[in-house]
């Protein structure tokens, strides 16, 4: 196991025993087997509906990408699933300290959610756990998109709400139990669709209107619950040690593994909803019931609404801030278009500079680089790029490429071995890979699948000076796909650059005769001397 992943799985593992010991002692035993149960099943179907509204319905890329997943079940890594069991427990557990009322402990579990997201986020990516695949929205989250943190925060509504709803005794007959199992596919729903309502985005319009309608229950419902028991003292601190373990954690990953302090803001809101919920006017609340717990929340709701106020700011900043970047994006690529390379570069390097957490103007300005033979420059840039998105595979074929023509070849296989990482079918780093490490036959080791891909694959073996694996994905191209036209001008032409016009006058022989009426081909045979 990467000790990357090992810095997050085994604290989570042990945080996730305590919680489990504690339901054991603190919950009925029917209601605690509910919970894990329940959570299990969710992430499950919410990792399958998270694919399916993503590639399918956006026919997007997914949003985060999880590296070396453990034990996939389903095709979702148990420690995703692990993790959601985790936070949920220790938001329903906070909740029930701020208030007695049902829907409340729902709101204030939100609230602890959206604060842990950005400390889990923050250190996870650090630790290259995994990586998101959309750029930062806005700098105040360092290197968590906005999103992440709206994900988190809907587990309260997705799953704790229904669950609360059917498993608390005050809400048996109430219409309010199976009601609530409606959030979590209307809210999937919404991502699923296009357009919006009023000139908002339907998923923005569902998230709004289901926050609406849990503060809308907080203060129409009568329903309390109290549903953990004293359990002695030692038990009692169990929960404690797993919000002390997921902090300190968090903390270490960010000083001793990323090397970056800069993270620990994000410990801030996290520390600050757990020392409310310790104050003694939380325990005040607590024990004389819902008349307190309302007051408490329409403070929380007057909290939220200020939030939500500045988050709507930052949102609004971040689109147009997006709608500038690709403007400017549009007008360097117009520019490169037209030859004006100079110009290109130096908008290119500003956006780069003016718009950090987004990839794209350092990817195109390596391109740039490379194409105009600045491997120096190129190298430098797709480093940038892989910095905001350690996912990018096309920039590590670019590093692995430069550093094969530099001669730095244990670079490359780095570089290749860190994209297959992100993508291991992918042939081109299959290749690359191989090459670094003086793999023999590699046209015969990889399966290019397309003819598309072997061309691809013959013109990265010439870029690198690969002459033999060139040859030989043309001719293993050719003998696969015998009427694919576009095989015959390229294996020509690699043949005339390697001085070999024997070769070059076979293959542009069986050229003519395949495609007798080719424009190209009576013109190679001109140039080439042959009647």
């Amino acid at each position: 196991m990467d000790p990357r992943v090992a810095i997050l799985t085994v604290p989570s593992l042990v945080v996730l025993g305590l919680l489990v010991v504690h339901s054991a002692r603190a919950l009925p035993k029917a209601r605690a087997l509910g919970f894990w149960g329940s959570v299990l099943g969710y992430g499950i179907v919410r990792g399958l509906a998270l694919s399916f509204v993503v590639d399918r319905g956006l026919g997007a890329s997914f949003p985060y990408v999880i590296k070396n997943p453990l034990l996939p079940l389903f095709g979702v890594p148990m420690q995703e699933l692990a993790g959601w069991g985790i936070v949920a427990y220790l938001g329903w557990w906070l909740g029930a300290r701020f208030s007695r009322a049902v829907f409340a402990q729902v709101a204030w579990a939100c609230l602890f959610l959206g604060a842990v997201s950005w400390v889990v986020e923050a250190a996870a990516s650090a630790a290259g756990w995994w990586a998101w695949t959309v750029p930062v929205s806005h700098p105040f989250f360092i290197n968590v998109p906005f999103i992440g943190i709206v994900d988190w925060l809907f587990v309260g509504i997705d799953f704790l709400l229904p669950f609360l709803a059917l498993t608390a005794p005050a809400l048996l007959g109430s219409p309010a139990r199976y009601a609530s199992l409606l959030a979590f596919p209307a809210h999937f729903a919404s991502h699923a669709l296009r357009g919006s309502v009023g000139g908002v985005p339907f998923q923005h319009a569902a998230h709004w209107a289901l926050i609406a309608a849990l503060f809308w229950l907080v203060m129409r419902s009568e329903a309390t619950d109290a549903p953990f028991r004293d359990v002695g003292p030692v038990f009692r601190w169990l929960p404690v040690a797993a919000l002390a373990i997921v902090a300190l954690d968090a903390a270490f990953v960010a000083l001793f593994v990323a090397q970056r302090p800069d993270l620990l803001v994000s410990l801030v809101p996290f520390a600050g909803v757990v020392a409310v919920s310790f104050l003694p006017v939380t325990s005040i609340a607590v024990e004389r019931g819902l008349a307190w717990g309302r007051k408490r929340m329409w403070v929380a709701l007057g909290t939220v609404a200020v939030v939500a106020a500045i988050a709507v700011t930052w949102h609004s900043a971040a689109s147009r801030g997006e709608a500038e970047l690709t403007r400017r994006l549009d007008a360097a690529l117009a520019a490169r278009d037209r030859g004006d390379l100079d110009g290109a570069r130096r908008e290119l390097a500003a956006l780069a500079s003016e718009f950090p957490g987004s990839h794209v103007p350092s990817a195109l300005l390596g391109e740039i680089d490379y194409r105009t033979e600045r491997l120096d420059e190129a190298r430098k840039a797709f480093a940038r790029a892989l910095e905001v998105k350690p996912d990018y595979a096309k920039g590590l074929r670019y590093l692995a490429v430069i550093d094969l023509r530099q001669g730095r070849r244990e670079r490359a296989a780095d570089d290749a071995a860190r994209g297959l990482a992100v993508d291991a079918g992918d042939p081109e780093l299959q290749y690359l890979a191989a090459r670094a490490q003086f793999v023999r036959g590699i046209a015969h080791s990889i399966d290019p699948r397309t003819p598309e891909t072997a061309l691809t694959l013959a013109s990265l073996a010439f870029e690198v000076g690969d002459t033999d694996s060139a040859a030989g994905f043309l001719q293993s191209g050719l003998a696969r796909w015998p009427g694919e036209r576009r095989f015959f001008p390229a294996i020509v032409n690699l043949a005339v650059s390697l001085k070999n016009p024997a070769a070059a006058r076979e293959y542009l022989a069986l050229w003519q005769e395949r495609f007798p009426d080719d424009a190209e081909a009576r013109q190679m045979s001109r140039v080439l001397g042959i009647n």
